[in-house]
């Protein structure tokens, strides 16, 4: 009868280890009352080559990491019974040095505090050389690759908090440090993920902050190489053994990572991974039994008898599946205009590709869109057939899998439906759909929400307008608009009315559709004279093409004392922001207009109506002032209340320009809108009243 051979995964064997001296040494002696005997990793590997067949009852005892107390406890426990082990070793931490006996070994630390130490420099609570090769020489043991650095990368963005005293050691080999200013993500092996990694750049408060890259494939395959490189030289000096085993760390490996192994020089690797080591197993899938901390005799006799006997080491199986990775992005309209959701869709591209995606936008051809990309590493895929979904819907099947889309995130109904046919009849991918309007949706809209992995709302209140309709809580997103700096910030002129010549102007960004709400803007005007005269106070509206159509509703003089310049190219619209001293929106429904964010960034307060999303934006007297809808004297007062402010003004300004930076920046919504594709839901509100309190400290 073939009999399988079990292998048993430790760490550290010390007082302050998962394993302690004393309930090692049971485990010991328990593997031996059962009548079995340990096996060296060479003789493994011949019998799953078929060369050797097991003597009796045998069992392979590995250690992983190389900490200082495997060669202080275990090795010793393991000579005095005659019984061998394999030690896998982390090269990066071999030091050069004399064997330490146990009063000449450094303080015992738990294996994470020795990490900690070793990646700021101080080895010492590893093995070292001397002590490795004595392993080899004296005691008959084997010791093999662990890695060079056992590195840790973060997988996705989303984030676990701040880096505090409990993080995770690895985060100490990703950052230069471990401030408390940090964030802590979702955190996987950097041989079998990509990742993202920190980069910093100075800002102009002087404070580094760090940013994320998404690592490629090809850099990936690089380190690897010379990681796995460096690791078996190593230890070669040390076994001088003609074949090289590794041992992978965390148990996670894929592909890529397996084939720079094998490219390495490496003849067989040892996983986490549960089943049979038999004749016929792959010898880069070797099979172990991970120990847990604490876990008595009586649980590792159990786990022997069931892995000794090949059925139970068949049914026992557990095999390692990588998380998927997002590496790419297709953005999809069907809009030709650069305006509300379009512009927002691309602000997504810029941030996913400032984040190291591959980036693809699909757009009808000649696309206002495509200007709004000029300079940026996202590819353009000019589509001209989105009259028709099934095209759409092919050509969208058809990119997916050329250019090996991860996620598909679909603006505007048509670009929507026909991706929605792509998903259920294509190639799979992840598929979002964006909803920036707080109408009434389609009555079916909750079906596709269901076949899609989520949709994305640039409001809370358009959210729960969908939620509503029948639409799942679980596949609602809130990611905020952000603001994408086209040219410098405003400097405050927020002057009293009078100094400097300057005085106040309240502009009014918006066309002339009614849920705009310009005839309440030109009510407010009138109102605003009519209870306070003329005090130096001036009105624009940029964007109204015909203002005249309310020659019958309001008088002339107001007319003619709301200065116009018509529709303006985005440009321009941003220079009388940078012009104005009040944003006013008096809109009748909203979801959450641009404007407020470019606003923000002017360093201008906001008159505005309490209609969709803007109170989430907007804390009454903290950065702007909020009115009912349609109330004009409601709007006048407001801005006379601002026109003699000026401190308020700039108070209120300032805070804005920061909640801009720091909240509707474009990296921050890219690893909101990030952690979305990866399956977190995201709906927690600005923390406004937070941010006015660091500004205030």
């Amino acid at each position: 009868m073939r009999v399988n051979v079990p292998v048993l995964c430790y760490h550290g064997i010390g007082p302050a280890c998962g394993h302690t001296p004393k309930n090692f040494e049971t485990h010991l002696d328990a593997i031996q009352a059962m009548g079995y005997t340990t096996m060296s990793a060479r003789d493994l590997v011949r019998v799953c080559r078929g060369e050797k067949q097991p003597k009796g009852r045998q069992v392979v005892l590995t250690f992983d990491d190389g900490h200082v107390s495997n060669w202080l406890y275990a090795a010793p426990a393991l000579a005095r019974r005659g019984m061998t082990g394999v030690f896998f070793p982390v090269t990066d931490f071999i030091a050069q040095g004399p064997t330490r006996s146990l009063d000449q070994a450094p303080p015992d630390l738990p294996e994470r505090q020795g990490f900690l130490a070793a990646l700021a420099g101080d080895p010492s609570h590893f093995m070292n050389e001397a002590e490795l090769l004595s392993l080899v020489r004296d005691f008959g043991m084997e010791v093999y690759s662990h890695s060079a650095r056992h590195q840790l990368c973060f997988r996705s963005l989303e984030r676990k908090g701040r880096l505090w005293a409990q993080s995770h050691w690895g985060c100490a080999g990703i950052y230069p440090r471990l401030d408390p200013a940090y964030p802590e993500f979702e955190y996987a092996s950097a041989y079998a993920y990509n990742g993202f990694w920190p980069w910093f750049e100075e800002k102009d408060t002087g404070q580094r902050r760090p940013f994320f890259r998404l690592r490629s494939t090809r850099e990936r395959l690089d380190f690897c190489l010379d990681d796995f490189t460096r690791s078996l030289a190593r230890i070669r000096a040390i076994n001088g053994a003609s074949e090289q085993f590794f041992c992978w760390p965390w148990g996670h490996f894929d592909p890529l990572a397996e084939r720079a192994l094998k490219q390495a020089g490496y003849a067989g690797a040892f996983t986490l991974d549960r089943g049979l080591n038999e004749p016929g197993t792959d010898l880069f899938r070797l099979h172990r039994i991970g120990v847990g901390p604490g876990k008595g005799p009586g649980w590792l006799s159990t786990r022997l008898r069931l892995y000794s006997w090949p059925p139970g080491g068949r049914f026992l199986t557990r095999t390692f599946t990588k998380k998927p990775e997002i590496q790419s992005v297709l953005y999809l309209t069907n809009s030709r205009l650069l305006s509300g959701g379009s512009r927002q869709m691309v602000n997504n591209a810029l941030a996913m590709a400032d984040l190291g995606l591959s980036v693809h936008v699909a757009v009808p051809p000649h696309s206002e869109i495509v200007d709004g990309l000029a300079g940026s590493t996202v590819t353009v895929l000019p589509h001209d057939r989105f009259d028709s979904y099934v095209a759409t819907a092919r050509f969208l099947a058809r990119t997916v899998a050329e250019k090996h889309i991860d996620v598909v995130h679909a603006f505007h109904s048509r670009a929507m439906k026909a991706a929605l046919l792509a998903k259920v009849f294509g190639p799979p991918f992840r598929l979002f759909i964006n909803r920036g309007v707080i109408y009434n949706p389609n009555p079916l809209f909750f079906l596709w929400a269901a076949i899609s992995q989520g949709v994305v709302c640039n409001s809370r209140v358009c959210a729960d307008v969908l939620r509503r309709f029948r639409v799942s809580p679980d596949k609602l997103n809130v990611v905020y608009n952000s603001f994408v700096p086209q040219g410098p910030a405003h400097s405050s002129r927020l002057a009293r009315p009078g100094e400097n010549g300057q005085a106040p102007v309240f502009l009014y960004v918006g066309n002339m559709a009614e849920v705009k709400g310009f005839d309440v803007f030109l009510a407010a005007v009138a109102r605003y004279r009519e209870l306070f005269g003329a005090d130096g106070t001036r009105f624009r509206a940029v964007g109204v093409e015909d203002k005249e159509r309310f020659s019958g509703t309001v008088p002339a003089e107001i007319l003619a004392e709301v200065d116009s310049p018509g529709r303006l190219p985005h440009a321009q619209v941003m220079e009388h922001l940078s012009q104005a001293q009040v944003l006013v929106l008096t809109s009748r429904l909203e979801s959450m207009p641009n404007v407020l964010a470019e606003g923000f960034h002017a360093g201008l307060p906001v008159v505005a109506t309490t209609v969709g999303g803007i109170p989430e934006l907007i804390r009454d007297g903290l950065n702007g002032y909020l009115c009912p809808s349609q109330e004009p004297e409601a709007l006048a007062r407001a801005m006379h209340r601002m026109a003699f402010d000026p401190a308020g003004r700039e108070r209120m300004g300032r805070l804005n320009r920061r909640l801009v930076a720091r909240l509707l920046d474009n990296r921050a919504k890219g690893e909101r809108l990030l952690s979305v594709y990866f399956g977190r839901k995201q709906d927690e509100p600005l923390d406004i009243k937070g941010l006015a309190a660091r500004e205030e400290d």
